[in-house]
């Protein structure tokens, strides 16, 4: 297939992982340093470095435990909650000054900082114990184009199957046992095995997907670099003539 005339979905890199830890770690460490020092100017040095790490701490275990477990679709704004606390850090340090002699304001705003830090920090280190436990680097790739369907069980690692759209019976969005949408090209001819190459773990995978979905040519588009599926959807419709189009099984 021409490279300009494809879509392809395959496996993610570990690099976005790897910077969200990254802005992570180096958050906690330095709104942990600038609320001790802060800490360190008032009469009772001690007793007031225990209490602002201990109402940090606390209040990233209430942070984590509300995003973990009762409000999962606030998560992505731990992001927001970082930039707020850090733009009022940024003023407190520059605008308020000699105003805020005990630096209470930015104390507040390293709590907030340290809390969004902390869930960024551990879900980062989640999703990277997963991408190296499930081995993603080595996930399926899938490519689209004119002619049909390109295939393989790890991508750059197993050799290339080929379907033609005329043996393609359906590409369907399917969720998986998490719940999460793969993205699934059912086809009228049996992949072999032997499209595994020599690889165990692959092999293993590509049966699990053949018993989830009922094809092996599957990848999770969240966890995949790729096209936007309505971009997808016009391709298919474009490239089978309106035999095809994005389902949503």
């Amino acid at each position: 297939m021409a490279g300009d005339a494809t879509l392809t979905f395959r496996p993610r890199t570990s690099a976005l992982i790897l910077v969200r830890l990254a802005i992570g770690l180096l958050t906690l460490a330095a709104a942990g340093y600038r609320m001790t020092t802060v800490a360190l100017q008032g009469r009772d040095r001690g007793v007031l470095v225990v209490m602002v790490w201990a109402i940090a701490i606390a209040l990233s275990g209430v942070v984590l435990g509300a995003l973990a477990e009762r409000y999962p679709r606030l998560r992505p704004h731990a992001w927001t909650l970082l930039a707020a606390a850090l733009v009022a850090a940024g003023i407190a340090e520059l605008a308020i000054g000699e105003s805020d002699p005990e630096g209470l304001v930015i104390v507040v705003a390293c709590w907030g900082a340290f809390a969004a830090a902390s869930w960024i920090g551990l879900d980062a280190t989640t999703d990277l114990l997963i991408w190296y436990g499930q081995d993603l680097a080595h996930g399926p790739a899938v490519t689209f184009g004119a002619s049909g369907v390109e295939y393989q069980a790890a991508h750059r690692q197993t050799p290339t199957f080929k379907v033609p759209w005329p043996e393609v019976r359906e590409v369907a969005l399917i969720p998986g046992p998490t719940g999460r949408p793969a993205l699934c090209v059912l086809v009228d001819v049996q992949v072999p095995l032997e499209s595994a190459g020599d690889r165990p773990k692959v092999l293993t995978k590509q049966r699990h997907r053949i018993r989830v979905f009922s094809t092996p040519i599957a990848v999770y588009p969240h966890r995949s670099r790729g096209p936007r599926l309505d971009t997808l959807d016009a391709a298919l419709r474009r490239w089978t003539g309106g035999r095809l189009a994005l389902v949503e099984g």
